[in-house]
């Protein structure tokens, strides 16, 4: 499908907006087609994308004869491949192959508790959202429960789309980043082993933070005495400007843990936050869909809510 629009046209650009844009859309460049991945994202690509290259659950519409475009018949999330993306992950440069992206919600950090896909204000001026890679490779809870290692084992969150957020830079741990999310560019060392504490790594140079934070065993640091808290994950910093452009399309799905910290509170939390994420944009379950995530599954964490 070959978007039509005068004036000049672009190579690897996104190609296209959701229900609600009114805006014009881009035309590719030749060579070039529009293939579309859901309601709300399409892409300028030499060619559609192949199973290998389908990350985060959706497939790409690469057969646009048959296909109603308006209907959003084919955008249907597929909990196998999240699965496999998790399993798959592991050292990359490329977000969408180092593992499973989730955001997990951190209440004091949103005007409306309920609708933690929108920062308040005055976070904002961090310009930056934090976020973790998990991934089937990387190294278990330090507790010694062996589960996959969370921010907080009682909070839900969101599945990010790597494709739609900007990767700013990241930590082997918790990186502290309240008032500085990057260490105001006081960059590591590339190809490191070790992490000094006082830097942050690169967006090129996430394979590298990735490979040091596969080697650790237990967190660095303790945080808060609380055994819920700063459990052996890695921070991925975000650029908050692409989260919110992007919206909704930056939420693949929502989450609760199977945590016995992650009692009826966590998952009614998660159940309201999946009602109003859809009813803000007007989106079905299928669109984005409600997941349990089993932290004691490393092969197949996620599963869709019954």
């Amino acid at each position: 499908l070959a978007a039509q629009q005068s004036g000049p046209c672009s190579a690897n650009l996104q190609c296209g907006g959701g229900p609600s844009y009114s805006g014009p859309f881009r035309c590719c460049q030749q060579g070039h087609s529009c293939y579309r991945k859901s309601a709300y994202y399409s892409h300028c690509r030499t060619n559609c994308p192949t199973p290998s290259e389908v990350y985060d659950g959706f497939f790409w519409a690469c057969n646009l004869e048959n296909v109603n475009l308006s209907s959003g018949n084919f955008d249907v999330f597929d909990v196998k491949r999240l699965n496999e993306q998790f399993r798959n992950g592991g050292p990359s440069q490329k977000l969408e192959r180092a593992g499973v992206l989730i955001h997990q919600f951190a209440p004091d950090y949103y005007d409306q508790p309920d609708m933690p896909w929108l920062m308040r204000k005055e976070r904002r001026r961090r310009g930056a959202r934090s976020a973790m890679l998990i991934f089937a490779k990387g190294p278990r809870d330090p507790s010694g429960s062996g589960a996959i290692p969370v921010f907080r084992q009682d909070l839900g969150g969101f599945v990010l789309r790597s494709e739609a957020v900007r990767l700013l830079c990241s930590y082997p741990e918790d990186g502290r980043t309240q008032q500085s999310p990057c260490r105001d560019h006081k960059w590591c060392r590339a190809g490191s082993r070790n992490w000094p504490e006082d830097c942050a790594f690169r967006p090129e140079d996430l394979s590298s933070m990735l490979q040091i934070y596969q080697t650790h065993h237990q967190d660095m640091h303790s945080h808060n005495h609380n055994p819920m808290n700063h459990r052996g994950y890695n921070e991925v910093v975000l650029d908050e400007t692409s989260w919110d452009t992007n919206l909704p399309h930056t939420i693949a799905a929502v989450f609760y843990t199977n945590a016995q910290f992650c009692q009826a509170t966590c998952k009614s939390e998660a159940i309201k936050v999946h009602r109003n994420f859809l009813r803000s944009y007007n989106l079905q379950p299928a669109d984005v869909p409600l997941l349990e995530f089993n932290l004691r599954d490393w092969h197949a964490p996620f599963a869709v809510a019954s």
